[in-house]
């Protein structure tokens, strides 16, 4: 991974504030050099995490993502809410907050999610995808049918790639 310059000097200022005992100043350093690389967050533990100094979004998402993908899925839901009230114009965290009603099995609160991520970004396949999901389990086929052709139509590689992701794992 090629790390910048900006991302290094923010690190070695957090590090500084850390040293001076001034914790505050350290996170928000931390957090800024966090927002000049997004794929740093893909090796953290989010556990010491401030969530009142997390301004970003994007971060917040990031942030929500690790929690879903350890299974705390309260601190994502948490995480994935300040990311769409942060940055009310980006889908991604509409769809992931989707995703985790989704796996509680909270089907009303998912569909609402997806499809307002589908009406920020009306090409947004992976939540057009999640929204047929969503439609076939609370028995609207038809619904099911039409997202599933949508969703061909906008991205067919990645339909055909979560198709068989399904089927491999459920044999």
């Amino acid at each position: 991974m090629r790390i910048s310059i900006i991302y290094i000097a923010y690190l070695i200022l957090s590090v500084y504030y850390f040293d001076s005992n001034n914790y505050a100043d350290c996170q928000m350093q931390f957090m800024d050099s966090v927002s000049t690389d997004h794929r740093f967050l893909a090796n953290m533990n989010c556990e010491n995490i401030n969530p009142d100094m997390v301004t970003d979004g994007k971060i917040c998402n990031q942030i929500g993502f690790q929690y879903y993908e350890n299974g705390d899925f309260a601190n994502a839901i948490g995480y994935y809410k300040k990311a769409i009230a942060l940055s009310p114009e980006y889908p991604v965290p509409l769809n992931n907050l989707g995703v985790v009603y989704l796996k509680s099995n909270k089907l009303e609160l998912a569909r609402e999610c997806f499809s307002k991520a589908i009406v920020l970004n009306p090409e947004y396949v992976k939540a057009i995808c999640n929204l047929a999901v969503v439609s076939y389990k609370v028995g609207d086929l038809e619904a099911a049918r039409q997202l599933y052709q949508k969703a061909k139509r906008v991205d067919g590689s990645y339909v055909k790639q979560r198709i068989d992701n399904y089927i491999n794992h459920n044999q």
